[in-house]
This record gives structure tokens, sequence and C-alpha cells, in this order.
């Protein structure tokens, strides 16, 4: 489908950059930070619940954020990071480390 209207739509990249960049430029403004549960996270990363624990034990992997009593969740933003550094080569640092 073509937008005529010439307005800019949420999916239009501005920055002047085309092939894959402009793909994951797309793909980032139409995530919304959410809280994550676990099936969701091991469904997106595509790794067990014993290892997303041991690499959270580690700090190789995003911590759960207590949204409840007993209720936990991964925030949708750090999920989103770690995949991006993994898929880029490189390893995780939480915000804030060096």
């Amino acid at each position: 489908m073509t937008v005529t209207s010439g307005a800019a739509t949420p999916f239009d990249d501005t920055s002047g950059s085309s092939g894959s960049d402009g793909v994951r430029k797309m793909e980032s403004k139409a995530r919304t930070r959410r809280i994550l549960r676990l099936p969701e996270v091991i469904h997106l990363c595509g790794i067990k619940r014993s290892t997303i624990y041991l690499w959270m034990s580690t700090g190789a992997f995003p911590k759960t954020k207590q949204i409840g009593p007993s209720i936990v969740g991964w925030d949708s933003l750090e999920i989103d990071q770690w995949i991006s550094a993994r898929l880029n080569g490189e390893d995780w640092k939480p915000e804030g480390e060096a």
C-alpha cells in the first residue's frame, strides 16, 4: 500500500540512511516499552529458562524487575538491546556500565 498524502508515517526513515540500518530503525520505532514474561523472553531470545537465569547471575543477561509480590518480568527495551548486541557479536552490558 502506498501513502500518497506526502505525510510522514511512523515508519519513514528520515535519517538519510538506507539498507538494513533503515529497517532496524523502523523496527525500533514501532516497538513499545512493556513488561515481558518468561515464555515471551524464551521465544524472543531463543534460549531456555536455565540459561537465562545462569546468564542473569553472571551479568550477561538483563535482570528481572519485580512487578508484583511474586511476579517478575523483563524490560522489553533491555531485551531488545541484548538481542541487538548478540546479533552484532558484542557482549551486552547493563545501562550505566562501561
